[in-house]
């Protein structure tokens, strides 16, 4: 969001970002000594919080929200366009009411089909989706387009009847400026890194990145990297300890910079889904690893667009099941292919330069504001 609210001033709009913040000890704070003006509202810590006062926070939003822009200077009069992100899916409240007051138009771009992932992979029960899609549902009614971020979230969401004239798909995109690459993919010595980045959770199953990591053990020359927080972060640094990996390396997220530094270094990104889902997600990672010319070795689930994009450009490897045998076979295909292969990198710019771009997102929204 911060690339999409940067291009959009730099074609001359002006643009207010509102944002939580878990740190302030005012109700609000607006920042305005950037060109973006930056309101930011506070909210309760949630950190690594249960999932139901993480849900309780979520739920309080709007009025967090509209709590801290009473407590500013912002006019809510003023906007001639509302852009929203999803997740989380309980914004919608408070969206509303800045289109009450502005009389404008809202696009939602939403970027997870939530709750029915959660219901797939079984975080929650029937009865929860059936509740927390209440406001999943407000937010679409409210929304005047939805870009989705594949072809088949479309084709999902468009089941409601009430969507039928509403979704289009919205490529998610990363704004140009990584620095070039420092190195080959394979180091002179012939050591090859495969690196993880984002979140640590459930959904993620990273211990079966790990199992592979522990089977390769022997082999000298690859090694892991992986970057990032979640729920299964502190088990999964116990089980590198545990098995004495000594070819894998867990850190703490990083700033987007100091990774695309990182990622000139690297050979191979990693994406992991789980492969009970249902719904298509094209993960900011993936674009980050193609912006950085990174082949990639991906898990994901059966039917998901990352699976057309990464076979058409030819950009790594896809496995679609949760068999060991299968994510070893593909991690060492991948090996042999990128020592072979010279021009796998330029793909990866390619992908990211033709698909996910900045000016394209940012050209598709404002048209729906100039409708």
């Amino acid at each position: 969001m911060d690339d999409l609210s940067k291009f959009f001033q730099e074609k001359g709009h002006q643009v207010s970002v509102f944002t939580p913040d878990e740190t302030l000890t005012e109700l609000s704070f607006l920042d305005t000594s950037a060109k973006v003006e930056v309101l930011r509202c506070r909210i309760p810590r949630i950190g690594e919080s249960p999932m139901i006062k993480r849900l309780l926070i979520e739920l309080a939003y709007p009025y967090y929200f509209y709590r801290a822009c009473k407590n500013s200077s912002v006019d809510v009069e003023k906007f001639d366009g509302i852009i929203w992100y999803s997740p989380s899916i309980f914004f919608g409240l408070f969206i509303y009411y800045l289109k009450y007051k502005s009389k404008c138009r809202a696009y939602l771009i939403l970027r997870d089909v939530f709750p029915k992932w959660a219901l797939d992979l079984k975080i929650i029960t029937k009865w929860t989706y059936w509740t927390v899609n209440i406001f999943a549902l407000l937010q679409y009614k409210i929304a005047d387009r939805i870009g989705v971020n594949s072809p088949s979230s479309k084709v999902l969401l468009e089941k409601y009847s009430f969507l039928s004239d509403k979704c289009e798909v919205l490529w998610t995109w990363l704004r140009a400026g990584f620095p070039s690459r420092v190195s080959s993919l394979v180091q002179e010595d012939g050591l090859i890194t495969f690196i993880y980045t984002g979140n640590m959770g459930v959904a993620q199953d990273v211990f079966l990145f790990g199992n592979l990591a522990k089977n390769l053990k022997a082999e000298s020359k690859v090694r892991f990297l992986f970057y990032g927080r979640g729920s299964e972060k502190q088990k999964f640094e116990n089980f590198v300890r545990d098995n004495n990996l000594l070819n894998v390396q867990v850190n703490d997220e990083i700033s987007p910079e100091e990774l695309s530094r990182l990622f000139g270094y690297c050979s191979i990104g990693i994406v992991a889904l789980d492969i009970r889902h249902t719904t298509s997600n094209i993960p900011g990672k993936f674009l980050s690893y193609m912006e950085a010319g990174l082949p990639v070795l991906a898990k994901v689930n059966p039917g998901n667009d990352l699976i057309d994009l990464i076979e058409k450009y030819d950009v790594g490897t896809v496995v679609t099941t949760d068999s060991f045998h299968d994510l070893e076979s593909a991690a060492l295909e991948l090996c042999r292919k990128i020592k072979a292969d010279e021009f796998i990198s330029e793909r990866c710019l390619k992908l990211a330069r033709e698909v996910f771009c900045v000016e394209k997102a940012t050209q598709q929204i404002i048209e729906t504001f100039s409708k």
